[in-house]
């Protein structure tokens, strides 16, 4: 599989070949039905994924604050403990993965539409950042490395947790 782009490329030729009319003339309509269509899903799927975060990630890290309320907290309950923040966090990233494939999905129909209806010549990139910083923050991977990196820690939090406390009994 190539980039987002060459699908997209791939998509638009093949659309361009079977959307023409029996009069010869390219069915239009039918392009702006699919890009709403495709438009939807995509911000469906992005709000799936916030939705599923903003459940998912209090309870991963309130595992910890229950932790460090403990007096003394048992080698049994730290697992338990850490079993669940750590299940939850991946449950959010598998989640959060298939979503931004599914994502991934509907933008390369909203790019080859775009590229059949405006022309494939006109190149607008899909965010404009304004500075060094948004571009960074604003990148195509930014959110995908971002859950991923809160996964990560997460599970390296109660690693330390357990390995590290002497206290656990």
């Amino acid at each position: 599989m190539g980039t987002l782009e060459d699908e997209a490329k791939k998509l638009e030729e093949e659309l361009s070949k079977v959307l023409i009319n029996q009069d010869g003339r390219r069915d239009d309509e039918t392009l702006r039905f699919l890009y709403e269509n495709y438009h939807k899903r995509f911000l469906q799927d992005n709000k799936q994924i916030w939705d599923n975060g903003k459940i998912m990630v209090p309870f991963s890290l309130s595992a910890f604050g229950l932790y460090a309320n403990l007096s003394s907290p048992s080698y049994g309950v730290t697992l338990i403990l850490a079993f669940a923040s750590i299940a939850l966090s991946f449950v959010w990233l598998i989640n959060a993965e298939n979503h931004r494939a599914f994502q991934n999905k509907s933008f390369v129909w909203m790019r080859a539409i775009e590229r059949i209806l405006v022309g494939p010549n006109v190149k607008v990139p899909f965010k404009i950042s304004d500075d060094t910083l948004n571009e960074k923050l604003s990148s195509p991977a930014a959110v995908n490395i971002t859950i991923r990196w809160f996964t990560f820690l997460v599970l390296v939090g109660w690693v330390i947790i357990i390995i590290g406390n002497g206290n656990c009994t």
